[in-house]
């Protein structure tokens, strides 16, 4: 195998160094090329492998096509690795944010302050990401879900900011600007310390950037503070950006529900993609199901139906972007099933399930309990269903990830001799 000097990781002065390196995608090879000079162990970077025309693309539609063709070719060949078409899974890891509150108190968690505490507490973070990885999780998701200004505009209304948000937020007239800073460097510091932990696992593992599509609401969890829709897309867009710009594999939307909202997620990073090719899981969350079985959303008992999943899909076909996924997140064990047979109505590709244990009473999130074998034959089923992926959000742990690989992948190991 041959083995390539990516980049040279000085302690000191890495952020520029990272970020020309990885932007530009479409010279990294994940399987055949590999070490970081100061890496202990190989860093793993993808090569692209395929290249696809549509006659009716434009030449520039063509060329970003064919490199995010090329990118979703990192995935494939994890799957073979991992013989997923023999019954194997890709495991994504768990619920970083109740992991990093085990070390860590969090004011405000619940306004999305613990995704900011990689700005004081960045080795807390690796920590937790490095206990998925040893736990056996092949996707590890950075911690960005709330790293955009539309959530930190509503932490700011709110007075529910953490405190050493305080030194970077300066006045009313520069906080657009402070805004635009802290998002980039919390995103930048995230990805970092899911790449620092990468670097230590000896194997592939892929980082996934996630963006969160929060609705801005107030303290009491029911008024909204709506923005302009094309500036609140705007912030989203900035989000997606920061992502590609640092490198992420891929981008996990995350609970995606409302039909109307998290439209403008979806279409900015859509519009950030299109030009800046990476690939893109689209993250269905806050679902559960009634005594029936029909599949609802939780806060207004909102039907969801394969129309739904369309119209959200549609988002990205219609500019002949092809989704890397689609994930069923946040939502209860029992209810998962459900929904991946929604999903399925309208979609054929990859599906990845990552449940939560917990339910939130505003403003705190209570936890709660499952047998690991009862969580691991509800993964089962999911695999009979054509399920390729599975994970945990908020409140599990790496514990439960391990018993997840050990059902899936024991058998699988790496071999890239």
């Amino acid at each position: 195998m041959m083995y390539t000097v990516v980049v040279d990781l000085m302690k000191d002065a890495y952020d520029h160094q990272v970020m020309m390196i990885y932007s530009r995608r479409e010279s990294i090879s994940r399987f055949n090329a590999i070490s970081v000079a100061s890496a202990d162990r190989p860093l793993w970077l993808a090569e692209p492998q395929y290249s696809w025309h549509n006659p009716k693309m434009t030449s520039q539609q063509s060329a970003v096509q064919s490199v995010m063709k090329k990118q979703h070719t990192f995935l494939d060949e994890l799957e073979k690795v991992r013989n997923v078409a023999r019954g194997g899974m890709l495991i994504i890891d768990g619920g970083l944010g109740t992991e990093i509150e085990k070390h860590v108190t969090v004011e405000n968690s619940w306004w999305g302050n613990v995704c900011f505490v990689q700005l004081e507490h960045r080795q807390v973070v690796e920590k937790c990401h490095t206990a998925f990885i040893n736990a056996g999780a092949d996707i590890i998701i950075a911690n960005t879900y709330c790293c955009n200004r539309n959530i930190l505009y509503t932490m700011l209304q709110n007075n529910k900011h953490c405190k050493y948000l305080d030194d970077m937020i300066h006045s009313d007239a520069d906080a657009d600007q402070d805004l635009t800073a802290v998002v980039q460097r919390a995103v930048m510091e995230a990805v970092e310390a899911a790449r620092r932990s990468v670097l230590t696992a000896g194997r592939p593992v892929l980082i996934a950037g996630s963006i969160g599509c929060h609705k801005m609401i107030a303290d009491d969890g029911s008024t909204e503070y709506p923005l302009e829709v094309g500036r609140e897309m705007e912030n989203y867009l900035e989000e997606a950006n920061d992502l590609i710009d640092c490198g992420v594999d891929m981008i996990f939307l995350e609970l995606i529900g409302n039909v109307t909202h998290d439209m403008k997620a979806l279409e900015a990073t859509a519009r950030a993609v299109a030009m800046r090719p990476c690939p893109v899981f689209i993250g269905i969350g806050g679902y559960g199901t009634l005594p029936s079985g029909e599949v609802v959303r939780n806060r207004d008992n909102s039907p969801l139906t394969s129309d739904i999943v369309k119209t959200w899909m549609d988002v990205f076909t219609k500019r002949n972007i092809e989704l890397a996924g689609i994930n069923i997140m946040h939502i209860p064990f029992h209810a998962v099933l459900a929904v991946v047979n929604v999903v399925k109505e309208v979609w054929d590709g990859r599906i990845g399930c990552y449940p939560d244990l917990g339910v939130y009473k505003f403003p705190h999130y209570e936890l709660i309990d499952i047998d690991p074998d009862e969580a691991v034959e509800y993964c089962k089923k999911w695999r009979e269903n054509g399920v390729t992926m599975v994970g945990g959000c908020c409140g599990i742990g790496p514990e439960l990830i391990s018993k997840m690989k050990e059902s899936f992948n024991a058998r699988n190991e790496c071999d890239f001799g």
